[in-house]
């Protein structure tokens, strides 16, 4: 018979996602004692959880095997992996006997109806309403129903609109990976062409901005393929939570990342150069989130547009047009800081 053991991870290689913002708050409102982290003891973000009082397991380990036969909740922003050394995943999926409850990596706004309909979810977070009502009405979600999806919010969202720290004149530049960059060469020539634009770096400078790039986890390893120039900087192992609120505006392209900065009612430009390719070949699909109709920002297909764009929010100092603050009103279910309280008490019932 399973215990009531909840396990909690975000990455193998990373915390500071919703897993480890839920696990904080049950940790600190004393709810479960019976609850781990999981993680890989390399990890960034090793050290600065185990200060915190964590009771981190070593990802990987036999340890971690044990705990996830033995669990009665694995609590995710991830899609679960199965990829033990000790073990044969057929053999370990018939075995394990835990709910799972997928916190999601953040809001999603494509079709991911075949990567979800692989796994069996207990429960899964939506902070969306068109995201909650895509997953409900979709019936090519064959595994989601009114029974296990809820609009409560995401849990690191809870930090991110409570961090008191000061807006900076400050552009971040966060991407997205793909799938397919192995042999990708017209992604890295364009973002390095428009990060070398001397007039750019102009503008920037016209503003007194400072630049800061920080891409998806994913592209870390293709780091130098950019070509950053030495007027940017790449903190990419800051807190993304406490670059987010001190940063004025955002340039991303499909990332759900631009949430994150549309909850705090920023200005953002999608820089979209490949969508065709990015939506035939990457993993995910185009969903029920149209850009020229939903996005909180303007839509950007080339550098020059781009640049156009970056000077006429620059000039504006971040202030958020009216019609995209609207579009944030009508997007997120909450805007508060009480998300780890709404997916526990669903998480209480379940269980």
């Amino acid at each position: 018979m399973y215990k009531d053991i909840w396990l909690f991870i975000d990455r193998p290689d990373r915390a500071d996602d919703n897993a480890e913002h839920l696990y904080r708050y049950i940790k600190e409102n004393r709810i479960s004692k019976n609850i781990y982290f999981i993680l890989d003891k390399s990890s960034m973000d090793w050290e600065r959880l185990y200060n915190e009082g964590f009771n981190l397991v070593s990802y990987g380990g036999l340890r971690h095997l044990i705990l996830y036969i033995s669990a009665r909740l694995l609590i995710s922003s991830h899609l679960p992996k199965y990829d033990f050394r000790f073990i044969h995943k057929r053999i370990l999926k018939k075995i394990i006997h835990f709910k799972f409850i997928f916190l999601q990596h953040g809001v999603n706004q494509n079709s991911i109806y075949h990567i979800l309909n692989r796994h069996k979810i207990e429960v899964l977070i939506c902070s969306s309403f068109y995201e909650y009502r895509e997953f409900l009405s979709n019936p090519k979600y064959k595994n989601l129903n009114s029974n296990n999806l809820i609009l409560t919010g995401l849990p690191r969202f809870d930090k991110l609109l409570s961090l008191k720290l000061n807006r900076e004149k400050q552009l971040l530049i966060a991407p997205t990976w793909r799938s397919y960059l192995d042999n990708e060469d017209d992604f890295f020539r364009i973002w390095s062409n428009f990060l070398n634009s001397s007039k750019f770096y102009q503008i920037l400078k016209k503003y007194n901005y400072k630049v800061l790039f920080y891409p998806h986890t994913e592209l870390k390893s293709y780091l130098k393929r950019f070509d950053i120039p030495n007027f940017i900087q790449t903190p990419i192992e800051k807190n993304i939570q406490e670059l987010l609120v001190k940063s004025n505006i955002m340039i991303t392209d499909y990332s759900s990342v631009a949430f994150d900065m549309g909850i705090q009612y920023k200005p953002i430009i999608y820089f979209q150069f490949d969508r065709d390719k990015f939506f035939s070949e990457h993993l995910y699909k185009e969903g029920y989130f149209d850009y020229k109709r939903d996005a909180f920002g303007k839509v950007c297909s080339n550098i020059d547009t781009l640049l156009l764009e970056i000077e006429r929010l620059l000039k504006r100092d971040g202030e958020l047009e009216n019609s995209y603050y609207q579009k944030i009103e009508k997007t997120f279910a909450f805007i508060d800081t009480n998300n780890c309280k709404r997916v526990l008490e669903k998480i209480n019932e379940i269980r």
